[in-house]
């Protein structure tokens, strides 16, 4: 499955950097992220003519939110409540009582780098300015116990 960014927040030289993300299907059903955005999709398909509304960046394009209110599918959640509800889930992740709750990039940085995803790579996805920002501000521990997927 591709999906392109078309609006994305990360710029380079004071253009925007258009990305297509390329997400592979997983073995086991249950856990197959294309199989998910296909039946999301199915589920939302007839709620389409009436999601698609103005870009809230450019007035001359028109999009079909992918995420949506539960209840009133005709809507999409906004960038804001988005973040919320990640906020939301990290404050439920095992974490020392004086921390405060861990960021979602800096967990999907540790997890990265913790499946050997070499240090350039993460730095280049992530869109982080240089390699030593990955290491001092968003590596939670080199020695992290925290089983990320549970």
């Amino acid at each position: 499955l591709e999906l392109t960014v078309v609006f994305p927040k990360e710029r380079r030289g004071g253009q925007r950097i258009i990305k297509t993300i390329i997400i592979k299907s997983h073995p086991v059903e249950f856990f197959c992220p294309v199989k998910a955005y296909v039946e999301c999709r199915r589920c939302t398909s007839d709620q389409d003519r009436f999601a698609r509304t103005k870009h809230p960046r450019s007035e001359m394009e028109s999009f079909t939110p992918l995420i949506r209110h539960v209840n009133r599918p005709n809507l999409g959640l906004s960038s804001d409540r988005i973040s919320k509800y990640i906020q939301e889930i990290m404050q439920l992740m095992p974490r020392d009582e004086t921390q405060r709750p861990y960021k979602a990039r800096a967990v999907g940085t540790t997890v990265a780098l913790e499946r050997g995803i070499p240090l350039d790579n993460v730095v280049t996805h992530g869109n982080w300015s240089s390699p030593a920002i990955v290491e001092v501000f968003y590596r939670i521990t080199r020695s992290l116990a925290t089983n990320f997927n549970t």
